[in-house]
């Protein structure tokens, strides 16, 4: 089910089998009362389909798995044929027109940002195709185009403008057309608008700075110094010390500037730590450590540390040098056994790792007051360093009550598949939330990594999980890789981290797949065995649902929750 199809909800009224008094369906007119009911659900999600950019075959099928289908009604406890009938004439009286109603809105709101972005003249109609491409795409939900539609399109498009009217302010200028490739590196994609507007949003950047400084240059004499620099700041790009569309930002810093021209050459020519050599050796030594932190993936392969986000060399030339130095003080911190490190610490690196600001920023508040050595002091400076840079700007508004965030967190479980919803209830209210939420993370960062899991992987691991967990009960535990069938075998097929549980300590992965009926065994296992091993190294599949729908709740609703769950702890209320 996605984030937006109704389910029955144990808050929500709805009975299981039994509860009035009818076990069977009766007779045959209400069974085909309700299956009228249900085909009527799939034509209006067919209508909908074939009139919306935004939903595609993709949405109905998953609707139709997780909303209306005869599993999900059992997974739910929905039973009897007057439930059943009140359930989907909900969804079809309610659910789906508001569906409905959320997309045309989307859709909406998309082509105005579109025909704002073309006024503008910050896109081109090549970009605009593209972007209604990515609208009709069939590889992402509707809900995931929600998104990014409302949380990223519009900040993007304002960008896009801020860099095209710094270009057409450049271009009323006259002396533009007389700058040259050794000017400007690709003067020729500056001066063609289209070419300009194709390029990558940072090539943009770069470009629009270079020939302001260039310019600049020209109008205070200063042109043999801009060849210098801009010939020391390329060789630095060449040699994979800066990004190349680094150059012109630098260059345009440095003309910019209201530095005489005896204090451009003393930085140009110095040898100092605030020399531009300096600078360049600082680079230098962080692109270093950035290779030998990827040497290190590769010799670990699918050992390498789990939880952290490795990026590309090219991503992380992009930033500026604080958020570099921040990202390789961090990323090798991660290359140690985490048997060997303090506990409260592996918890704030956890919240990192998920992007959970709010929830790593109490966890760091906490630690700072703990009686810590010298060298943990230095690791929880570097992780506050770490968030520091890479924590948005913009913060999203918390519940106010109590009472909000319980509501919250309803609607927020309602809204997740059915094989979800017990577990992710029964963790919260026995205080399992966070732990599971690393265990549901950890298959999101297992498929973002690729050579750990992808799709194939997992089945693989399915089809064998009953085999390799029976040979594991009977053989015991070998210390590596556990594939664990959890669905069948229940608690007993969970490896324990914790020292006294059943794997005695086991510093290796395990996968838990993990079916209807068995979030219960989950749920005890996270209470007997919760530990920073557990959360490190457990890495749960629920089956029936797909990776999309796992990425989305742990990547858009998980920190939602947390949030909740901090205003009720707070109250010292529960949920």
């Amino acid at each position: 089910m996605t984030p937006h199809v109704k389910t029955a909800d144990s808050r929500g009224g709805m009975v299981a089998e039994g509860d009035d008094g009818a076990s069977e369906f009766g007779d045959l007119e209400e069974f085909r009362r309700c299956e009228s009911l249900r085909a009527r659900c799939i034509q209006q999600l067919h209508a909908l389909a074939s009139s919306s950019k935004m939903y595609t075959g993709r949405d109905i099928a998953i609707y139709e798995r997780e909303g209306l289908s005869d599993e999900a009604f059992e997974k739910s406890g929905v039973t009897s044929i007057r439930k059943r009938e009140q359930y989907l004439e909900e969804n079809l009286d309610r659910h789906i027109p508001e569906t409905e109603r959320k997309i045309r809105e989307l859709e909406s709101k998309f082509e105005k940002h579109i025909q704002a972005a073309r006024a503008s003249r910050c896109i081109t109609e090549g970009n605009i195709t593209r972007w209604r491409n990515r609208l009709l795409a069939s590889n992402a939900y509707w809900w995931e185009k929600e998104k990014f539609i409302n949380e990223k399109m519009l900040e993007y498009i304002e960008r896009w403008n801020k860099i095209a009217d710094k270009r057409r302010q450049l271009m009323s200028d006259p002396r533009v057309k007389g700058l040259s490739a050794d000017d400007v590196d690709e003067i020729d994609i500056f001066l063609d608008e289209e070419a300009f507007l194709n390029a990558h949003y940072e090539k943009r950047v770069g470009l629009v700075s270079q020939v302001r400084a260039a310019l600049l240059s020209r109008n205070t004499g200063r042109a043999p110094l801009y060849k210098q620099a801009k010939a020391r700041l390329e060789s630095a790009a060449h040699q994979g010390h800066i990004s190349k569309n680094k150059v012109g930002v630098w260059l345009d810093r440095i003309f910019s500037s209201n530095a005489s021209r005896d204090k451009i050459e003393e930085f140009l020519n110095g040898s100092g730590s605030k020399s531009l050599e300096g600078l360049i050796g600082n680079w230098a030594v962080v692109s270093g450590r950035f290779d030998m932190i990827e040497r290190k993936k590769q010799q670990q392969g699918e050992e390498m540390p789990r939880g952290f986000h490795f990026v590309n060399k090219s991503s992380f030339l992009e930033w500026h040098y604080s958020k570099r130095l921040a990202y390789v003080d961090e990323a090798e911190r991660r290359f140690v056994d985490v048997q060997k490190e303090t506990p409260d610490l592996l918890g704030i690196r956890h919240e990192l790792d998920q992007k959970d600001w709010d929830e790593a920023e109490v966890r760091m508040k906490r630690a700072e007051s703990m009686d810590l050595d010298e060298a943990d002091r230095e690791k929880l400076r570097s992780m506050r360093r770490y968030m520091t840079e890479n924590r948005p700007r913009k913060r999203e508004r918390p519940p106010q009550t109590p009472e909000d965030a319980r509501a919250e967190i309803d609607d927020m479980i309602a809204a997740m598949p059915m094989v979800l919803q017990p577990l992710y209830r029964d963790s919260i209210r026995r205080g399992k939330a966070r732990c599971l939420m690393s265990l549901m993370y950890n298959r999101v960062w297992c498929q973002e990594r690729g050579r750990v899991l992808d799709n194939e992987k997992e089945i693989k691991l399915r089809n064998r999980a009953t085999e390799d967990t029976e040979r594991a009960l009977q053989d015991g535990d070998d210390g590596k890789l556990k594939n664990s069938d959890v669905t069948t075998y229940k608690e007993k097929s969970i490896r324990g981290y914790a020292g006294a549980g059943l794997g005695n300590g086991i510093n290796a992965p395990q996968v838990l797949h993990m079916g209807a009926g068995a979030h219960g065994a989950v749920v005890t296992r996270m209470e007997e065995e919760d530990c920073h091993l557990f959360r490190y190294w457990s890495t749960l599949i629920p089956q029936g649902v797909d990776y999309s729908q796992h990425s989305y709740i742990v990547k858009n609703q998980h920190h939602r929750i947390k949030a909740c769950l901090r205003i009720l702890e707070e109250a010292g209320e529960t949920y």
